[in-house]
């Protein structure tokens, strides 16, 4: 049996055996719990679709039935006969059922399995009025989350508030991924079904696909406590890597002068996100295996071993399965990070995105910039979706706050989209070295903004700043004039100039 099936068995061994004296008590207290959790659920659930329940036929009208017929949260739906309930289940995909053992069949066991493999992200409750501990152990392990008398509405009604608890904080989890993409949707699907677990990750996707976003997404949608620690581990040698990872005592190596904890102690109860493994030596990959297999480790010069209390998020732009197959990439690890991995779409394969992330990067750079949040039009959305964007979502983003950066207006038209590889103002047929209007060549299209970026990027604030001191420049200095060039008023650039310490009147 598993573990989890161990500490489910004996909780129901233990519910049965201790009821009695405690149970007025109990009632009390967990309607005084289910009326205060309803007033918050109320508040905090309000915008969140209803939960999908399936009820079976055999299920008695009573407490029971009462608790989910009264909850707020539930879309209930009931089988009108005992074995319509797997039809049902597998038509609804539901987040809950909630069934009598009458309900299940001949052999309960197995239509639990059954259930459990049609809606694998359901909750399933089995209902008994004579609970013997043998055959509710056989259910738990059959895939069963609890077994519980007819009398035991309490109970339910706390399921359901940790069923809302856990919604909560996962749609709290993915408020930073934006998408309606049914690719996109389904990954992060996956990614709430796996955040209560503890087994290792493996998230892939080409560079800028938003994987670091799924990664802090798990940590935000489980009950880890600790802290979300990321690394990219590209680059680093098996030294490197031992040493990022364990950490050291002091006399490990020429120049460890001190103890240093490493990325798992650092995210002890938490999360330790590690990018690129495809980037591994062979022996970083076995270090990495043995760490994730044993749950231990050594830190370099230590002769004592340390726990690994961490849940291992990893991910990759590379095809780990072609590295396998070329001898390149363990297969055992491979075969240990591939039972919970979640694949991400390029942007390419979800151009319907292309104008919700546009117009969330645009008012979130305008906001940091200080101007007006501009409007973009048709024919630039349709040209940023002809593209083929190679460095996804992080590319566009990059190409967004330029085209905010440098826009004047409060249109970002087409030309403000041109890619940031050709440097000033470059122009199609022209020379390539900036020249004044009024000196371009006869039938020269006129100059197009463009921005070149350098090898490590400004921050917007600098952005910010630079242009302002540029149109300061050309202004002579006008702070007023200098606003109507950039587009946004002069106490902004008033603001700007003290926030970086420049007096105003410099």
């Amino acid at each position: 049996m598993s573990s989890t099936g161990k500490v489910r068995a004996r909780t129901v061994k233990e519910r049965v055996m201790n009821r009695g004296d405690q149970k007025a008590q109990t009632d009390q207290t967990a309607q005084m719990n289910r009326a205060n959790g309803t007033r918050q659920h109320a508040r905090v659930h309000r915008d969140h679709p209803q939960m999908i329940c399936v009820l079976g036929a055999s299920l008695p009208s009573g407490p029971l039935s009462r608790v989910v017929h009264q909850s707020d949260h539930l879309q209930t739906v009931r089988a009108s006969a005992p074995g319509e309930l797997t039809h049902l289940a597998r038509q609804h995909q539901p987040h809950l059922i909630v069934a009598d053992e009458a309900d299940l069949g001949k052999d309960p066991g197995l239509t639990v399995q059954q259930l459990c493999r049609q809606v694998p992200t359901a909750r399933v409750v089995v209902v008994s009025s004579s609970i013997d501990v043998h055959d509710a152990v056989t259910l738990i392990q059959s895939g069963a989350s609890d077994v519980i008398l007819p009398d035991e509405a309490p109970r339910l009604s706390a399921i359901l508030d940790e069923m809302q608890t856990a919604r909560s904080r996962v749609h709290a989890a993915f408020a930073e991924i934006h998408t309606a993409d049914p690719q996109m949707r389904a990954a992060m699907m996956q990614i709430a079904a796996f955040a209560p677990g503890s087994l290792p990750v493996l998230i892939t996707g080409e560079t800028g696909t938003g994987k670091d976003l799924m990664a802090h997404a798990l940590h935000a949608a489980s009950t880890r406590t600790g802290a979300f620690v990321a690394e990219n581990v590209a680059g680093l040698d098996d030294t490197l890597f031992s040493d990022a990872l364990f950490g050291h005592k002091r006399g490990a190596f020429t120049g460890a002068i001190d103890d240093r904890k490493g990325l798992v102690a650092a995210a002890a109860g938490g999360t330790l996100f590690l990018d690129e493994i495809g980037d591994l030596s062979l022996r970083s990959q076995i270090k990495l295996l043995r760490l994730i297999e044993h749950g231990q480790y050594y830190p370099l010069g230590g002769d004592r071993p340390a726990r690994a209390d961490v849940r291992f998020v990893l991910a990759t732009n590379r095809d780990l399965h072609a590295m396998v197959a070329a001898g390149t990439f363990r297969e055992d690890l491979y075969y240990r990070l591939a039972v919970h991995s979640v694949s991400l779409p390029p942007l390419r394969e979800r151009p319907h995105d292309i104008p919700l992330l546009v117009n969330l990067f645009a008012r979130r750079t305008a906001e940091e910039l200080g101007k007006p949040v501009p409007t973009v039009p048709p024919e630039s959305i349709e040209l940023l979706q002809a593209e083929a964007f190679p460095g996804n979502v992080r590319e566009l983003r990059a190409r967004v706050i330029n085209a905010v950066t440098l826009s004047p207006g409060s249109v970002l038209l087409p030309a403000w989209f041109s890619p940031a590889s050709e440097v000033l103002f470059a122009m199609e047929g022209c020379p390539n070295l900036p020249t004044p209007r009024e000196q371009l060549p006869e039938g020269c299209p006129q100059p197009r903004p463009t921005v070149f970026f350098p090898e490590t990027l400004p921050t917007l604030s600098e952005v910010g700043m630079l242009l302002t001191d540029e149109a300061l420049r050309r202004c002579g200095g006008n702070q007023s004039a200098a606003a109507e060039l950039l587009g946004i008023t002069p106490s902004a650039v008033n603001k700007r100039l003290r926030r970086h310490g420049v007096s105003v009147g410099s």
